[in-house]
């Protein structure tokens, strides 16, 4: 079951990056604001990274349909109810942004602010983040998984582009993230298929640990080959552009603090996911 769920996870995960390493929605504000807080929030309104959190459960969703489905041992039906269940209940939209918002709120500064406001107000920018966002749905998804070789085969924009993977840490948010969620799922559904037995968390994470790493190489493809299809229509004069932009302090913060969110946020749905389903992994180790 842990290997199936492995490449149900990878697709999906590598738009959490990706939309991690944009805009994050604005916080809820109070109705009399600063003049910090409305930059703030005129700045994330600039982002298309609302659409994408609300696709998050949906994502999670058809990634582990797609696993449980492939799995001829598994009770789907029965499975599949309880762990969509599981994941409405886990993978809130609102509480992912007012954590992340509030996060960027209180550690974004204004000379951070004037950097962002720069490139996201550009028309390079903007053309950018439409990419982005159009990346996000099903039908691009599906288009990137099948046509990764031809993405792959274009050796020097690959080049390009794994400039942004090193930058942005997509690969090992993805991981990670990936081993969180994995176990909690995996640990359920050992639960469900096998009621009144044991589950070794430790085992088990060891184990999803080993094949996460494994797993690295395929799943570093797939981002770069999902970057080469997002910005297929941009130059490489622009995307050194964009390259330069996530390599200022300002952006690479910004990053950091969006990445950090993302996988906070995910590692505690993993977690009410695995209550949900009647037993609670143990936090990992960093």
């Amino acid at each position: 079951m842990d290997n199936v769920l492995k490449t149900g996870f990878t697709t999906l995960l590598l738009l959490l990056c990706i939309s991690a390493s944009q805009a994050i929605n604005q916080k809820q504000a109070a109705p009399s604001l600063s003049a910090h807080e409305q930059r703030v929030r005129n700045l994330l309104e600039l982002s298309g990274f609302n659409q994408q959190i609300d696709e998050f459960p949906n994502l999670i969703k058809q990634g582990v349909n797609a696993a449980v489905q492939a799995d001829d041992s598994a009770p789907a039906t029965n499975l599949l109810q309880l762990l969509n269940a599981a994941i409405d209940k886990a993978v809130v939209p609102k509480e992912f942004k007012l954590a992340i918002g509030s996060a960027l709120f209180n550690n974004l500064n204004a000379r951070n602010l004037n950097t962002l406001f720069s490139w996201y107000e550009s028309d390079l920018g903007k053309r950018i983040t439409q990419a982005e966002v159009a990346a996000s749905s099903a039908e691009a998804m599906a288009e990137i998984t099948n046509t990764i070789s031809d993405l792959m085969s274009k050796t020097e924009r690959v080049a390009l582009v794994q400039e942004i993977d090193n930058i942005v840490g997509a690969t090992d948010s993805a991981l990670r993230i990936q081993a969180n969620t994995q176990l909690a799922i995996v640990t359920g559904m050992n639960k469900v298929s096998s009621p009144g037995q044991d589950v070794d968390i430790a085992s088990l994470n060891k184990q999803i640990q080993a094949q996460i790493e494994q797993s690295r190489a395929s799943v570093q493809q797939i981002i770069i080959a999902s970057f080469v299809y997002i910005y297929k229509n941009f130059s490489d004069e622009e995307l050194k552009r964009y390259v330069k932009f996530l390599s200022s302090s300002s952006s690479k913060k910004f990053n950091r603090i969006a990445m950090d969110g993302i996988e906070t946020e995910m590692k505690k749905a993993a977690s009410v996911i695995a209550e949900t389903l009647s037993i609670k992994p143990k936090t990992q180790a960093q």
